[in-house]
């Protein structure tokens, strides 16, 4: 994951934050963990395991709502119990 003023990305799918629609946490399987997904208004999207985020949730959702302005932030209500 790379975030910045110009826009964030994610397993490789990058975007300026017009184009992002949406980031997220998607809830683990039997097979895998919780992942946090990238979704673009054109209907892409791109995931990477949150095990191999190296920061809080939380503090990727505050980044995240730094760099974008204030338009976006990651959207956690996956990983409540």
């Amino acid at each position: 994951i790379r975030i910045g003023p110009p826009g964030i990305e994610v397993a490789g799918l990058s975007a300026s934050w017009p184009h992002v629609a949406g980031i997220d946490t998607i809830k683990g399987g039997l097979d895998r963990g919780p992942r946090v997904r990238l979704t673009l208004t054109d209907g892409r999207k791109a995931d990477v395991p949150l095990d191999q985020v190296t920061v809080f949730p939380a503090t990727l959702d505050s980044t995240v709502r730094a760099f974008s302005a204030g338009r976006h932030g990651v959207d956690l209500s996956a990983l409540e119990s």
